[in-house]
């Protein structure tokens, strides 16, 4: 598992696959430990799994690209030349 693999989708990846192993690992009579051995110990996806913290890594989250860089644009024109052409007109 790599989390500074070249993708967004590393950080939730690993804070995915980290909470989801802590969770079965404290099931049943006897409480579990989970060991982690990283060369990043501080990067927030460990932190926040760490704490089983989901609402600050969706926070911290929702300020990294892409998720405040994407935009969607719906238009009424059939194609992106008219949208573009119609658009500049204004």
């Amino acid at each position: 598992m790599r989390w500074d693999f070249p993708t967004f989708r590393a950080a939730e990846r690993t804070f995915q696959l980290l909470t989801q192993v802590a969770g079965r690992a404290g099931r049943g009579e006897t409480p579990g430990k989970v060991v982690l051995q990283t060369f990043h110990p501080d990067h927030y996806a460990i932190q926040f799994a760490q704490k089983h913290d989901y609402a600050s890594f969706y926070e911290k989250r929702s300020a990294v690209p892409p998720l405040d860089a994407l935009s969607a644009v719906q238009t009424p024109w059939p194609t992106s030349w008219y949208a573009v052409t119609s658009w500049s007109k204004r």
